[in-house]
């Protein structure tokens, strides 16, 4: 199809025009992304029916006094096809009867009619669809195929979130060829190179519902009282090899995208399931990190090798402390994960001494049933065993950083985390003012600075969740950079992600890296590749947290939809100009009261202390503030869960303003 292009009549004086692809769409907004990583939420204008991967122009207009920065689309693009989700629905068409696709959760208003009787599906299903445009209708489409039928709402939830970002599950035939290949026996030559260490009681523990084990472990006590801790990790590398068309697919992806009981791999799942898999009782190529750590937690030394595996058994995080107590497991096994307890302790210990941001933020469980709806939302619960693992894995990505960091100079592939900016600290500063604490802005902030905060405001348990997402809000995103610096949530001077190369793809070239010094063949690498290497897959581990929590929201909002007029308690966590965001307990969903129905009068917005506070009556909403409100909608195509005041607490209200009134 050859692309048609577009252009918007207006000013020729363009103080800065830009050019990007449309990275995200759903019914009201757009977002492009230039090559040089920066984001714009342009006005859409003319331009209602973009899609991702479009490629715009953007014409950007600079702040003037109070307004700020804006940007509008000035240019078009348009990508050959894509891959959408719509409603199928029977209408009469031209004088007949026949089928159209009503697009769901993007910026198409028109439906496309289904020609091809053969593909067509059953009047209320909801179906992914391949589309292309018409060569000279903008704003029209036409359909290709009808790729599958959608069977419940966690696969619609999933199917609109993928298509708001442009995702594909689909492989190209140069990947599959190459995978094909791919051997899943260890040949003597491997074992010739390597360390064989598979009469080691390695164990592997992950989520009940995992496929691809990344990490194994072994731990026991040396003679001196130190103990001997082994980080095994699938050696991707070994199979995902630099310049073939594997490599740059995992690199375009960039990392695994965990959907709700649905994961889009960042590897074919031949490998990531299968051959790179560290199932128990087979034979796996491993980089292990062996360190040796001290009574009080420290890591005395380390050293990396490739070696061969085998994993005695895979176990949950669930059944971890419950086989401890039986006698399913062996005796090898048994002291193994005594160990890892025993070691455990240790590390925790000296991650106290040591100081790290302690934030334990609940995040939504949604449990779905057998039809594919969800049946209820709770509240992760966070065990020993999640702990044990992460530990161990923390102690050897630090190793790894050192590695990298000696032997590369800085330039290679790191984990960094700024430390918050003054604008960040002063902003929490003016949430937390009403609770007597604050944060230093006279000097850099530092760890001890929130475990002070946090400490003091435990008393307030009730609002205690609510403050500390503002804390978290306030720090800086960790990302991926090519030069070292320090993580600061964590108070590492140097870290990096060695442990999870089946799902990321930074932790990859950290093992090519690593590997390089083993076998004495390191090379520095070009430092502004490795700098847009760093920058998108920052961007693209963003981008799957988005697509993420677009399916949850949908089908969170769907699930509150059997709630309306339901009436639950609640606490205020974010205020803002147009409303009052509430986050409920049971089921654990948040929703917004809008500003119009908190009372009959206008509430001014306090920016800085973030409460909305009534002309008349002074009634103020603050955070942390309980609320007991009534579900009054909910919209899962858009997100939306929509809150109001119950009538207890609007009469309330009332009260107030006629008190007022009196005086």
């Amino acid at each position: 199809m050859k692309y048609k292009k577009y252009r918007k009549s207006g000013s020729s004086k363009r103080l800065l025009v830009v050019s990007g692809t449309v990275d995200f769409v759903n019914n009201r907004n757009i977002r492009v992304r230039t090559a040089n990583g920066v984001t714009y939420r342009p006005e859409i204008g003319r331009f209602s029916d973009l899609l991702p991967t479009d490629t715009v122009e953007i014409e950007v207009i600079p702040a003037r006094g109070n307004r700020s920065e804006t940007s509008r689309i000035i240019s078009v693009e348009w990508s050959p096809c894509y891959q959408i989700v719509a409603l199928v629905q029977k209408r009469r068409v031209r004088g007949k009867y026949g089928q159209l696709l009503f697009p769901v959760g993007i910026g198409i208003d028109n439906p496309i009619e289904v020609v091809d009787n053969d593909t067509a599906s059953k009047h209320g299903e909801y179906v992914i669809a391949t589309i292309e445009r018409f060569s000279d209708q903008p704003k029209s489409f036409k359909l290709i195929e009808i790729q599958k039928r959608l069977e419940n709402v966690r696969e619609l939830a999933n199917a609109v979130a993928m298509s708001r970002f442009g995702l594909s599950r689909e492989w190209p035939a140069e990947v599959s060829s190459e995978v094909e290949d791919l051997r899943d026996d260890i040949c003597e030559e491997d074992l010739v190179v390597r360390d064989d260490l598979r009469r080691l009681p390695f164990v592997t523990i992950d989520p009940a519902t995992a496929k691809d084990h990344d990490d194994a472990v072994f731990c026991e006590r040396l003679d001196d009282d130190n103990f001997r801790l082994m980080v095994a990790i699938a050696d991707v590398s070994h199979y995902v090899r630099p310049n073939t068309r594997l490599d740059s697919e995992a690199r375009s992806r960039g990392t695994s995208i965990y959907l709700i009981e649905d994961v889009i791999p960042m590897l074919p799942e031949l490998l990531s399931n299968n051959i790179c898999s560290l199932e128990s009782k087979k034979d796996r190529l491993a980089l292990v990190c062996d360190m040796t750590i001290s009574s009080d937690g420290n890591v005395i030394d380390y050293e990396f090798k490739e070696a061969v595996i085998n994993s005695r058994v895979s176990l949950s995080y669930d059944a971890v402390e419950e086989k401890m107590h039986g006698n399913e497991l062996s005796k090898a096994v048994t002291s193994n994960l005594q160990c890892l307890f025993e070691v455990h302790q240790c590390l925790v210990k000296a991650r106290t001494e040591r100081g790290t941001l302690e934030v334990d933020l609940p995040e939504s469980e949604l449990n779905i049933t057998d039809s594919g709806a969800v049946g209820s939302i709770g509240k992760t619960n966070r065990i020993l065993s999640h702990s044990l693992v992460e530990e161990a894995m923390l102690a050897a990505n630090v190793c790894a950083a050192k590695l990298i960091d000696k032997h590369y100079s800085g330039n290679a592939m790191f984990r960094v985390h700024d430390e918050p900016t003054r604008r960040d600290i002063e902003e929490l500063n003016g949430i937390l003012d009403d609770f007597g604490v604050k944060l230093p802005v006279d000097r850099k902030a530092r760890i001890a600075d929130y475990d002070t905060i946090r400490s003091n405001l435990f008393q307030h348990k009730n609002i205690f969740l609510a403050l500390q997402t503002h804390i978290l809000r306030s720090l800086s995103t960790a990302v991926y950079s090519a030069t070292c610096r320090p993580h600061f949530a964590l108070s590492y001077p140097k870290y990096t992600h060695f442990t999870s190369p089946i799902r990321r793809f930074p932790d990859i070239l950290v093992h090519r890296l690593i590997k390089g010094v083993l076998r004495k063949k390191k090379s520095t690498g070009d430092k502004l590749k490795l700098d847009g290497l760093a920058t998108r897959c920052s961007y693209l581990e963003r981008r799957a947290d988005s697509c993420v929590r677009e399916s949850e929201k949908w089908l969170k909002a769907d699930y509150m939809k059997n709630c309306v007029d339901e009436i639950y308690d609640g606490i205020v966590v974010e205020i803002r100009s147009f409303g009052v965001f509430v986050q409920l307990d049971e089921p654990y969903v948040s929703g917004m009261i809008p500003t119009y129905k908190l009372g009959v009068e206008y509430f001014h917005y306090d920016s800085i202390r973030r409460q909305l506070i009534g002309e008349k009556t002074r009634m103020m909403y603050s955070i942390g503030m309980p609320l007991r409100v009534r579900v009054s909608d909910a919209d899962p195509e858009n997100g939306f869960i929509d809150f109001e005041l119950s009538e207890s607490d609007w009469k309330k209200v009332n009260r107030i303003r006629r008190r007022r009134n009196k005086r």
